[in-house]
């Protein structure tokens, strides 16, 4: 049977990838990552949140070198819901100064984006 490539979906715009960001953070291996995403997607502030790990973490805190064991967690949500979403990341993390990285999306498919933007719409 012959098959043929399907034709890519539809990239967003120029406009439209700006409106939503990936957000990073880590927690420690142990703590429950599932319930931290939980409380975020309830809050409709992400529309998914990837665990990832374990990560080994190696880092200078309050002069001294600490190695950590963690999970990264990558959230995607909308440029517009950053600043609750920081909000509540601290409100939440276990750590006195969680990692809070925002990156852009410079191109995201047209589909995606309006699930991610329908996702976090505030109601």
């Amino acid at each position: 049977m012959e098959t043929t490539p399907s034709s890519p979906a539809a990239t967003t715009t120029a406009d439209e990838p700006r409106a939503l960001v990936l957000v990073l953070t880590t927690l420690p291996a142990g703590h429950d990552a599932d319930a931290f995403l939980q409380a975020l997607l309830e809050a409709r502030l992400i529309a998914c949140g990837s665990i990832q790990g374990p990560v080994r973490s190696v880092y200078r805190w309050q002069g001294t070198i600490e190695k950590s064991d963690e999970q990264q967690i990558v959230l995607k949500t909308s440029a517009a819901r950053t600043v609750e979403l920081e909000e509540a990341v601290r409100a939440l993390h276990p750590y006195e100064v969680p990692e809070w990285l925002v990156l852009p999306v410079t191109a995201a498919s047209s589909a995606y984006t309006a699930w991610v933007l329908g996702e976090t719409a505030s109601r």
